[in-house]
């Protein structure tokens, strides 16, 4: 019997069609091909290092590289006739706020997300409790496999790319989600991973969600004032089609930087920099 090991807190959300949305999506993947699993976890650890030695020469160096990824991904539209669903979601993956003012009390309101209801709070429990208790724990509410394995640290699903999407943007009911023990024991790795599933390290899940939850928005608690530096991000931010997203990421990873001085330095849409800030906040790549 699995046991059902914490409860969804409340929330004001309406009860929502998210299992009929993502049955849909699923029933509709499962006709095409499916992303290949993944026999080993490769590490992450993508370099974007820059040999500027003053502020006014890593904004120098950084402009030309905007351009550049902007002139590749202009040129990768033009000889693709087909986009990919990931592509497509990360393209939107930012939001569209507008440019807003922190000091301002409403504007604020506005930059802040509340994740109440929604899926990144069970993940991130998910993995600090596999960890602490190094037992697998898995999502329940979700009617598809989401199972996290601490003696990998990566997560199993049968979830592609559009249904992982769907689920992390919408709003659950009260009680509709809650964590319980997974099927998996460490035993079971003797052999291999072996899973029909696909899987993702649990840096890049993590990273995910909190990239698509916040949608360009900062989360609960962060203050885009305190300085950080990003220690690396992951493998599936190398193709993303928006130029400002590398900048941002080379820069942040040269010294200790508030949000709103990376902002100001590369002249980009706030939005792109506090979901990156929320992206990596996440997945724990930030060091203080």
């Amino acid at each position: 019997m699995k046991k059902n090991v914490a409860q969804s807190q409340p929330s004001d959300a309406t009860v929502s069609s998210v299992r009929s949305e993502v049955t849909a999506k699923l029933l509709k993947h499962n006709q095409t091909t499916r992303r290949p699993k993944a026999d080993v976890i490769a590490s992450l650890g993508v370099s974007h290092s820059i040999a500027a030695t003053n502020t006014a020469t890593r904004a120098a160096a950084l402009t030309p590289i905007i351009e550049t990824k902007r002139k590749a991904a202009e040129k990768k539209q033009v000889d693709r006739k087909d986009v990919s669903p990931k592509d497509l979601i990360m393209s939107t993956a930012f939001g569209n706020l507008p440019e807003l003012d922190w000091t301002d009390e409403a504007d604020r309101r506005r930059l802040q997300i509340n994740p109440d209801g929604m899926l990144l709070p069970w993940i991130s429990k998910t993995v600090e409790q596999g960890r602490t208790q190094n037992v697998s724990f898995s999502i329940d509410g979700l009617h598809l496999r989401l199972e996290y394995l601490p003696w990998t640290d990566c997560f199993v699903t049968n979830l592609s790319d559009e249904v992982l999407y769907t689920v992390m943007t919408s709003r659950f009911g009260l009680g509709e989600l809650s964590i319980k023990f997974g099927e998996v024991v460490e035993d079971d790795l003797q052999d291999g991973l072996g899973f029909s599933e696909y899987i993702m390290t649990a840096e890049e899940l993590l990273w995910l969600a909190g990239l698509w939850t916040a949608q360009g928005r900062v989360l609960p608690g962060d203050d885009p004032t305190k300085a950080r530096r990003l220690l690396h991000a992951p493998d599936c931010m190398k193709d993303i089609a928006i130029p400002e997203v590398h900048a941002i990421i080379e820069l942040w990873q040269t010294r200790l930087m508030s949000a709103f001085e990376v902002i100001s330095e590369l002249n980009v849409p706030q939005r792109y920099v506090f979901g990156l800030m929320a992206a990596a906040t996440t997945a724990m790549q930030f060091e203080y």
